[in-house]
């Protein structure tokens, strides 16, 4: 149908840098843009072992497939790095099946390039780094993802 949804925080969809993004890599597409309020501190929640809160996905939902053109959505961009860990979530609420394009590769390649890491063969997890908290939760997530050693960057 050539109208993509593009799901991410309020800030993100009002960023320069997403108008872009728009430009440079979807002409000819109409991009429908939401700003899901609460949704990636419902992935926050989910990940420290809590359930997410229904209401805030389907809020997010009918915030992107409500507005004008939304019927015509056929393809979903889940534009944070929250997203993916609800797509399941979103999928479920979503008021027909679309494709979902999670951004968690690409965000893990940029990771990659920004700190200059390269996969050489062993692609097993060994330590994790983090800005934020050192708290359980935290913790606990690493842990699910595998990762064995957790250090907090200043």
């Amino acid at each position: 149908t050539n109208v993509i949804g593009l799901l991410a925080t309020p800030n993100t969809v009002a960023r320069p840098y997403t108008d872009k993004l728009i430009s440079d890599f979807a002409g000819g597409v109409k991009v429908i843009r939401h700003g899901a309020v609460g949704l990636a501190g419902g992935a926050e929640h989910m990940l420290a072992g809590g359930v997410v809160d229904s209401d805030i996905i389907a809020t997010s939902i009918k915030g992107l497939f409500g507005q004008e053109g939304g019927v015509d959505i056929d393809a979903v961009v889940l534009a944070c790095t929250h997203y993916p860990h609800l797509k399941a979530e979103l999928m479920a609420a979503a008021p027909r099946p679309v494709t979902w394009v999670d951004s968690g590769a690409a965000i893990a390649r940029r990771v990659q390039s920004v700190l200059g890491v390269w996969v050489q063969g062993d692609t097993r997890l060994y330590t994790a780094f983090t800005t934020g908290g050192y708290d359980a939760s935290t913790l606990r997530a690493f842990k699910m993802w595998g990762f064995r050693e957790f250090e907090k960057l200043l």
